[in-house]
This record gives structure tokens, sequence and C-alpha cells, in this order.
């Protein structure tokens, strides 16, 4: 009897044995496009690094990740708690994690309307100063954290027929009163969808591109012809319309103007580069390097236009987008400049250009599908610190030190001393008689011209001086006010300040010396917020590594 159950049991782990062997082989799980394109990301750029027979910086430690990663797709500091609970976490899948959380937040289209907002108004510098932009910043997030295509937002700012914000584009670039300048917007249409200088095509063929000609400049800005602004009532309020109809009848300043008869059928008057008041002919309407379409009489006529930029065929959209993305996040282009990505330039990284142009394409111009797949890759998360055998190297071998964007450093202020900073009011000594004015935040900080570098530092000393001298002093009480309130040894509250304003912890020997700097006071509060002032003074906090 004894042999039965031991003869059973074989029977069964023969029969479990032959139906493992029999089975078909577990099917490996894909991974996740994003990941995917990471992979390949880091593929190409390692054959180049390898060539080059330069080493890779290791990888960021995690708070160095944290930190770069919530600035670049938020604009935002990780709070202290979340910032601890990160660099606590073992999950093995924690920075993909939290990159997807940044992408889900509603921070990441305020950020990046910020960025795009700022690109429109600076082309005109003072024209624009007094252009408002909430309204559009507001439309523009709500794009981006709703998961819009990256051509169907630029379709809807080209296109707008209606006083929704999405007009801002046209009044960026606006001529006078009443109409855009169809020169301006094909200029920075060109600039900022396209990624080249194809304003220089404007008076004359293209100085460096023999096959621009001065009627391809013109073919693009017949679209634009009967483009115009009307005023209209909505809900009481006097608000912008963007309209494709006549002007008004002339009168005595308008007659002789260039362009001031109603363009029909797509053609538009040239002005005469040397006579702003002669027309010098008229071009049809036309797309860059390929043919005339047919027009109506009297339009739309941007709708063709919107079509022809944003469409899988265009050879410089895509780029021009996965260049501007990948500059934001690594601090230099693909192409140098971004804006002149034209037939002579030369990208650093060519198959790495094409590869990521036609990948955004096939994800429907999916702006966050390539902000995932480029901060999940081993490039983007590589430490800032540099070897000596790759400082000099600018082939992506470790990541740039970026300085903080002027809006972005008075956020993280805000969010450190837990109120709005204001700037205090200064002697404007420019008009005859002095007068005490206040400068805004906006206005001090806004220090970076057009496309300026980002890793260089643009602030200087009125900026700095205020902020040390005035709002962070002033700030400080309440900040340390709040950091006592939580139990614990000075040990632990100089962590929190860490924490707060760099988004670590302090080594071991900040740590000691920060304490006995502490400790050295009568009044603990002051030492504390002399922390704080270091801390919030330092290069570390208006850097992003």
């Amino acid at each position: 009897m004894s042999s039965a159950p031991l003869f059973s049991r074989t029977r069964v782990s023969c029969a479990v044995a032959l139906l493992v062997l029999m089975a078909p082989a577990p099917i490996q799980a894909e991974a996740p496009p994003a990941l995917t394109v990471a992979r390949r990301i880091d593929q190409l750029i390692d054959a180049s690094l390898q060539a080059a027979k330069v080493p890779a910086s290791p990888r960021s430690d995690d708070a160095e990740f944290q930190r770069r990663v919530s600035l670049d797709l938020t604009g935002r500091l990780p709070p202290p708690d979340r910032a601890a609970a990160f660099l606590d976490s073992t999950e093995p899948d924690k920075r993909a994690r939290l990159i997807d959380d940044l992408l889900a937040s509603q921070d990441f289209g305020r950020h990046w309307a910020r960025y795009w907002a700022e690109l429109f108004v600076k082309r005109d510098g003072e024209q624009n100063k007094r252009l408002k932009s909430d309204e559009f910043r507001a439309w523009l997030a709500e794009q981006f954290n709703q998961g819009r295509g990256w051509d169907q937002i630029v379709t809807a700012m080209l296109t707008v027929d209606d006083t929704t914000a999405s007009g801002f584009f046209f009044q960026a670039n606006r001529l006078s009163g009443d109409r855009p300048s169809p020169a301006k917007v094909v200029g920075a249409a060109a600039n900022l969808f396209l990624g080249i200088q194809f304003q220089c095509a404007e008076c004359h063929d293209h100085p460096f591109t023999d096959a621009w000609r001065r009627d391809d400049f013109w073919g693009l800005a017949a679209f634009f012809g009967r483009t115009r602004f009307a005023q209209v009532e909505v809900n009481k309020t006097r608000q912008v319309k963007i309209t494709e109809e006549d002007p008004p009848p002339p009168d005595e300043k308008t007659k002789g103007r260039p362009m001031f008869k109603p363009p029909v059928n797509g053609v538009i008057d040239v002005p005469d580069p040397l006579d702003a008041k002669k027309i010098s002919g008229t071009v049809a309407a036309k797309f860059l390097g390929g043919d005339a379409p047919k027009m109506s009489e009297k339009g739309p006529h941007r709708p063709q236009f919107a079509a022809w930029l944003t469409a899988p065929a265009n050879p410089w959209f895509a780029r021009a987008a996965v260049n501007r993305y990948w500059a934001a996040l690594f601090a230099r282009g693909l192409v140098n400049p971004l804006d002149d990505m034209g037939p002579d330039s030369e990208p650093t990284h060519p198959e790495l250009l094409a590869y990521l142009a036609e990948e955004f394409r096939q994800s429907g111009h999916d702006l966050k599908h390539l902000l995932r797949a480029v901060c999940n890759s081993a490039a983007y998360q590589r430490s800032s610190r540099a070897l000596p055998e790759n400082r000099d190297h600018d082939g992506y071998a470790r990541m740039r030190v970026k300085f903080l964007h002027g809006e972005v450093l008075l956020k993280s202020l805000d969010q450190v001393l837990g109120v709005e900073v204001i700037v205090p009011p200064v002697k404007d000594k420019n008009k005859e008689k002095d007068r005490t004015v206040t400068i805004s935040n906006a206005e001090l900080f806004d220090t970076a011209v057009y496309d300026d570098d980002p890793a260089n530092y643009s602030y200087g000393a009125p900026q700095l001086l205020r902020l040390m001298n005035a709002e962070i002093p002033r700030r400080s009480p309440a900040v340390i006010e709040r950091l006592l309130l939580n139990p614990g040894e000075p040990a632990d509250h100089v962590e929190r300040l860490f924490l707060l304003t760099l988004s670590r912890r302090p080594s071991a020997e900040e740590k000691q010396e920060l304490v006995k700097f502490v400790q050295k006071h009568p009044d603990p509060a002051r030492g504390y917020a002399g922390v704080l002032w270091i801390l919030l003074t330092g290069a570390e906090f208006v850097a992003n590594h």
C-alpha cells in the first residue's frame, strides 16, 4: 500500500513535466512605446560617444534627477514631502512613474504655455511689451494638458475665426490696429513651427539658400493677405475677433499704403523694399517648394496654409518641434540655432533627429509621448558632473547645467517662501520728473533674449540684490515659523530646509556645519533663517543640474 501514493505522485509529476515541455514559450511583454524610443535614443547617442572614444558620466542620483525632471516638465520644485518619498522609495520603476505623474499634472501645461507665449511675444520686443498673454496661456495650457497633438494646436492658432485666446499669435504679429502683418506672420511661423530663417527672403532672394526666392516668401504671405482684427462685443466686453474679410473703406491716412487693396484669389500686393508706400508687384499664394493651390476668391485661405504646414509630408514641421523640445531639455538642439534648420544646417546626430521626427509624426504629434521617451532615456538621466575625459565634449556624454528662467525662479521662490515675491518700488529716472513706480516681477527678471542659451547665466546684480536684501530676509520668518512647528532636532530641520529648497538631503558635512551655525545663534529661528538665506542665494538654487 505504501507504493501506491509514490506511484501516483510520480505519474502526476511526469504529466506536469510533459505539459510544461509541450506548452508554448511565454510571450514576452512588449516594452511601452516610450521606453522603446528611449532605448533607441541611447543606442544612437552611445554609438556616437563610442566612435569619439568619450566616456559618459554616470547616472544621476535620485535627487539630481527628481529636481531636474520636475523643473523641466512643470517649472516647479518637488514639494519637500514628495521629494523625501521619492528619495526613500525602492521601487525599480520610480523614475518612469515620476515622469508620468509630472506629465499628468496641470503644471505641465502651464509651464509649456509660458514657454511658447514668450517666444511669440519676444519677436517684436517693445511693440508687444503691453500685449497680455494670460488668456492665451490658459488656453494653450489646456491644450497641452488634454494631450492635443501639436499639429492640431498649431492649426487652431492659425485658423482661429472667433474671439478665443488662440488668436494671440496674430496679435503678436500685428502690423496696425486692424490687421496682422502677413510678412511677420510668415516669418514667425517659419521660425517657430518650421525652424527656418525664411524672413531673410522678405526683401530679396534668400542670401544663404539659393532655392528660396523672394516670391516664395510672399507666396506664403498671400495666405494671410485678408486676415483682419475685428472689434466685437461679447458679454458687454470688447474683444478681438480674427477674420478674413475686406478692410473698411480707405481714408486719407491709409491711401497709398501697400497691401491696402483687399487681395482676392490668394493674390497679394508686394511692397517695394526701398519704399514702403509703393507696390513692386503681386504674388499668388504658393506653398514653399510646392505648387500653387487653387484658391477661392475671398477665402478663408489660412486653413490651406495650416494644412500644408502641419502635413506629415512637410519636411520641417516635425523636425522643428523635436529639435526645440530636445533643446529645452538638454540646453542645446540637435541643430543650432533652433530657428536655422535650413538645408545647409547639419544636425549633430542626423539619424537621431530623423528617427525622433518620424516617431513624432507617427504618434500624431504627441508631445507627452515625445517628452516621456526623452526623459526616460539614459542620456537625459546622466549626471551633470563632468569626467576629465568628457569635460569639453558636447555630445550628450553628460547633462548640461541650465539656469532657471526668470519666471521659473520666481515661482520657485514663491513655493519656498509660501507667498508671492513682490519686488519693492524703485525710482524711475528715465522720466523728466523722478517718480516712484513698481517694476513687476516679470519685467525685473525678464532678462533673457529670444532663444537665449539656457546654459548662460542671464541675471545680474539688480535681480540678486533685490532678493538678497529685501525679499528673502523679509519672508524668511514665516517659513521658519512653519518649520519649527514640526518636532525634531536641529539636524532634522536643516534636512527639511534642504528638501524644501534643493530637493535633496544635505551631506554629512553640510549637515554638521549648518547645525553648528544654527547652534551659535542665541535665537535658533534666526539661525535657521540664515541657513535658508544661504540655500536660496547659492548657485545650486538658481541652476537646474
